[in-house]
Order: C-alpha cells, then sequence, then structure tokens
C-alpha cells in the first residue's frame, strides 16, 4: 500500500505482517500516488521518485522521457496494459508509451485547442471495461479519442474556480456509470449522456451524504459506492435505496474505523474491504487500514507494524497482488 509521507508497505493476511519499504534507498517514495498490478509486475507512480515496477520484492526505477526533467513536480495517475503505459503528472500533463515500439508521447493542454487535455495538473487515469481511457485533472474529466485527442466534460463549465471542477478519483459500477470524487463532494457521470450528478447534503433530508473533498472511492462487487472523504468519514451509497450512510470514528465503538480521514477504499479478491485512513492534523495517530470481512457491520482495525509503528502516515492507494498480498 502507497502512503503519502513514508513510502510502500506490504501486507500478508495470512500472517498479519507487514514489510514496510520507505521512501529512498531505491524505494519509491516518500509519497505513493498510484499503483497497479500488471501481467509484468507492480507499477507505482511516486511524488518525488518517478516510476517503478516491482518484481517480487525488487524494484527497478523506470524513465519517463517527457517528464523526466520535472519529476521534482511529482507523477500521479497510472494506466498499464501490454500495449499501452499512461502516466500523469502534476504540472505537466500526461506521457504515454507505445510498448510494442518503445515510443513516448507527451500530451499537454494547449488553451487553443478543444481537443488536448483541460488541464496539465493530472489527478487520475481510468480505463473503463469498454477499454476506454479516462483522465482526471483539476479542470474537468477527459476521454481520450485516440492519437491524443481528447473529449472534455466539465461538471460546473460556467465556473472558473479550480474547486468547481477539481476532479479527484473515480471508480465504475456494474453498469458501466462512473462515480467520480471531487474537491466538491460527489458526482455519478453517464458516459452515455456526458451529464453529471451532483450529491450535495441537504439537513433536511436524512440519508443524503456528508462530503468534504472526497479522496478515495470505490465500487464494490454488490453495487455498494463507498466515497472517503478528508473531514467526513466513509459514505456508503446503496443504490437499491438511493441513500447514503455516514461511517465515523468512534471513541466508545472498537469497531468503528481508527479515524475519521479516509485516504483509500480497496475490494480484495476474496471481497474484503479495506480502508486506508491517516491522522487529520501532523500530531494525530498514524494511520491504519481497517478491514470489513463480507457480511459484518463493523471494521478490524490493522496497525502499522515492523519497527516503522510511531510513523505518522496516510494510506492513499491499495492493490492486491496475485498471491493475495496487499501493496
Amino acid at each position: 500500500m502507497g502512503t503519502f509521507s513514508s513510502g510502500m508497505a506490504l501486507y500478508d493476511p495470512a500472517t498479519e505482517s507487514f514489510t514496510n519499504f520507505p521512501g529512498g534507498g531505491g524505494h519509491p517514495g516518500p509519497g505513493v500516488a498510484a499503483i497497479q498490478s500488471a501481467a509484468d509486475g507492480m507499477w507505482v507512480t511516486s511524488s518525488q521518485g518517478g516510476l517503478y515496477r516491482v518484481v517480487g520484492r525488487r524494484f527497478e526505477n523506470v524513465t519517463v522521457p517527457p517528464l523526466q526533467p520535472v519529476l521534482g513536480f511529482g507523477l500521479t495517475g497510472l494506466d498499464v496494459t501490454e500495449r499501452e503505459l499512461w502516466v500523469g503528472s502534476t504540472q505537466h500533463g500526461l506521457a504515454l508509451q507505445d510498448r510494442t515500439t518503445g515510443i513516448w508521447r507527451h500530451l499537454r493542454v494547449d488553451p487553443d485547442d478543444p481537443e488536448s487535455l483541460p488541464s496539465d495538473y493530472i489527478t487520475f487515469i481510468h480505463r473503463d471495461n469498454q477499454g476506454r481511457v479516462w483522465v482526471g485533472s483539476r479542470a474537468g474529466l477527459a476521454l481520450h479519442k485516440g492519437n491524443g485527442r481528447f473529449t472534455v466534460f466539465k461538471p460546473r463549465p460556467d465556473q472558473g474556480s479550480v474547486e468547481a471542477n477539481y476532479l479527484t478519483c473515480i471508480t465504475e459500477d456494474l453498469g458501466g456509470t462512473l462515480w467520480i470524487g471531487a474537491a466538491s463532494g460527489l458526482y455519478r457521470f453517464d458516459p452515455n449522456t456526458g451529464i453529471f450528478d451532483h450529491f450535495v447534503h441537504d439537513p433536511e433530508k436524512p440519508g443524503t451524504p456528508v462530503l468534504g473533498p472526497v479522496l478515495s472511492i470505490h465500487a464494490d462487487r454488490s453495487g455498494i459506492i463507498w466515497a472517503g472523504s478528508w473531514h467526513t468519514g466513509l459514505n456508503k451509497y446503496d443504490p437499491g435505496s438511493s441513500k447514503f450512510e455516514v461511517l465515523l470514528h468512534d471513541p466508545d465503538d472498537p469497531r468503528s474505523l481508527d479515524e475519521s480521514a479516509i485516504g483509500s477504499v480497496f475490494e480484495d479478491s476474496r471481497g474484503i474491504l479495506w480502508v486506508g485512513t491517516g491522522p487529520r492534523t501532523p500530531t494525530g495517530r498514524g494511520g491504519a487500514i481497517n478491514r470489513q470481512k463480507p457480511g459484518e457491520k463493523g471494521f478490524d482495525r490493522i496497525h502499522f507494524s515492523g519497527g516503522d509503528e510511531g510513523r505518522v502516515r496516510t494510506v492513499y492507494c491499495m492493490v492486491e497482488d496475485r498471491k493475495g498480498d496487499l501493496w
């Protein structure tokens, strides 16, 4: 699993043990932005260390020529297939490699070209169940049409503020609808119509979400949408009832989340839900992962171990490898 400031950790559910890979010394970090499991290993983007491929427990730093001179700005989104490698950055757009030829392209915003990226600040890259690539940014959503051209969608095209169209994370439900976290909360996006629905809190209506900026989102195998916010816990949306349930840390309930600051949500191959947290203040607890098994209501809190227990960190991303371990 990737953390905000402390590199990576590997968790073995069978032995309930951690192996820590702090940033530096040939490991990604200190901040890990995205992890993806692929046929040729685990791929990782880092806020300072660049792009890595992990095979077994061997880390290989991969050169990204279009972005190499500016890696200090940080890499973000990631998508890997046998034929393509997509890498996003926080300041300099996208790098796209044709893996059959090894040739890289550099894709950036062009204010005079409506088919370019909406922003050079990339937040996520998502390949949907039809193989289409969606790119999130600080200025909206972009669908890749091929040959480096995009169709751009903005939740609030009439508003020029950064927060209005600042998208942070994405997931896809069983019907192909995209659910997108944003600085302004949660959106449901219909790829067929290009329409965004914005979910907001209404104090007069029970069952509406309580959302700050959404940093993580996941659609599970039963259709439930889980949206993690940095300020207001984990929002659970049931499409059947169209209602939200808000899950928070409760100091009197040991089966509640260990923190209400949510950094990541992930479901493994066994249907277990994992929720990564972090302290809302630098002096808070060190963050943890919370496990909810299928059919259960509460969470098991699993704190980091392996000689690195006291370090404050936020779990930003998780993925399962072929052995069933969590990275």
